[in-house]
């Protein structure tokens, strides 16, 4: 009767030793923005060519927007609630709102009848 208590408690055992517990998650989308870059290009296959923006965000509030085919860098600001990013950025005499959505390495923004997705750096 001994060993039969014990081959049974040693089973149960091995049941806890090899479980294993997989991610929650395995979102690889960010929690923060900060330090990351995401651009985008016309030329979506290799990133060439002087159409692209870059946004870059500096710590929790503060971002830029780099637009490539006109050399300028305008100042923003943005919120973040995974996976919501809202951005505001004056550009010359234009304010840009425009609200997307991060997944993975893909930040993508659906606006003016078009879609755009910038990819992580």
């Amino acid at each position: 009767m001994k060993k039969i208590l014990f081959f049974g408690f040693a089973l149960l055992a091995l049941n806890f030793i090899f479980v294993s517990c997989s991610k929650d998650n395995d979102d690889d989308t960010p929690n923060s923005l900060v330090g990351t870059s995401w651009k985008w290009s016309v030329d979506e296959n290799d990133g060439s060519g002087d159409d692209y923006v870059i946004f870059s965000f500096i710590n929790e509030t503060d971002m830029t927007e780099y637009i490539g085919d006109d050399d300028k860098t305008y100042q923003g600001h943005y919120t973040y609630s995974k996976p919501v990013v809202k951005i505001t950025v004056n550009e010359d005499d234009e304010t840009l709102d425009i609200e997307g959505r991060v997944s993975g390495n893909k930040m993508t923004f659906t606006y003016n009848g078009g879609t755009e997705v910038f990819i992580r750096q």
